[in-house]
């Protein structure tokens, strides 16, 4: 269909472009995605924002962010949706570089963000450990009261902070959260179990369950590490029994092999080859899955 409207001259205007640029991204066919755009600018018809838009999500999408950033620069605005694309592009790629190189510009150009954008930024703050830009999107958030209104924001916020070791600052978003979930908490508890606060983790899961929040698998992932790194297997058998006992949760693989590093450092070799011997006649784990979890074990 591609071909033929191609041929026949059928991206004669920008709704046209749009959706065979749109049509391009869906069947993931790049080669041809970049003979329209050719085309398109032959034509005299990337000039509208709509296309500019459509452009860089295509290119994004693929992977492509070098040809995404030449398409940005040439712009004279740049909407929201905008910067926010590009920049999710370079967080799903880790590119440090040019994470820093976006968030410092949408900074000297006070781009004003929404909260997809907020969130977006927090978590490329994230991925490059930029504390000091986050604290500047922090600024921001509380300026606009998204604390208050936005669950989502506070828990990304939480979240970056505790990953990137700042712990002071992740309880003080918590207590400002008017409403927490199980996101909320297990993010505060990650951040102390990053520092190896292991009473911390045990003490704001104590309380997670006194707030009457469930928790969900992740939160025991963490607590299980958290736990057997500090060598309390006793501690993480509790927990590890409490999943399906109490919360309904059927243990999965990184719960398992959790349970093997608790049971190796505390020298109970025989607790931790049941586990394994468990974990190889289970249908449900992979020998695959489980060798490369057990390498970063």
């Amino acid at each position: 269909m591609l071909e033929q409207m191609l041929a026949e001259s059928i991206v004669a205007d920008n709704v046209a472009l749009i959706c065979t640029m749109k049509a391009c991204s869906s069947i993931k066919d790049i080669g041809k995605g970049e003979e329209i755009h050719a085309e398109a600018a032959r034509r005299g018809l990337i000039e509208d924002p709509s296309t500019d838009n459509v452009l860089i999500d295509m290119y994004v999408i693929f992977g492509f962010l070098q040809k995404a950033q030449e398409v940005f620069d040439r712009l004279q605005f740049r909407s929201i949706v905008l910067w926010t694309t590009l920049l999710a592009g370079y967080t799903e790629q880790s590119d440090s570089d040019n994470i820093y190189k976006l968030l410092e510009c949408m900074q000297l150009e006070e781009i004003s963000r929404d909260s997809v954008a907020l969130i977006c930024s927090l978590q490329a703050c994230c991925i490059i450990g930029a504390t000091s830009i986050a604290q500047e999107v922090h600024s921001e958030i509380e300026r606009k009261g998204l604390l208050e209104k936005e669950l989502l924001v506070g828990n990304t916020l939480i979240d970056m902070y505790s990953k990137c070791g700042s712990n002071s600052r992740a309880p003080e978003v918590f207590t400002k959260l008017p409403i927490r979930d199980v996101v909320s908490w297990t993010s505060l508890i990650e951040g102390y179990a990053q520092v190896g606060e292991s009473e911390d983790v045990c003490r704001m899961y104590e309380e997670m369950l006194r707030d009457v929040v469930e928790p969900d698998p992740v939160t025991f992932i963490i607590i299980l590490g958290a736990c057997g790194r500090k060598g309390l297997y006793k501690t993480s058998e509790l927990y590890f029994e409490s999943m399906s006992e109490c919360h309904g949760i059927l243990p999965s693989l990184p719960h398992h092999i959790r349970m093997v590093g608790v049971f190796c450092r505390a020298g109970n070799l025989e607790k931790a080859l049941a586990i394994v011997q468990k974990i190889a006649l289970s249908s449900k784990f992979s020998c695959g899955s489980c060798a490369i979890q057990m390498n970063v074990m």
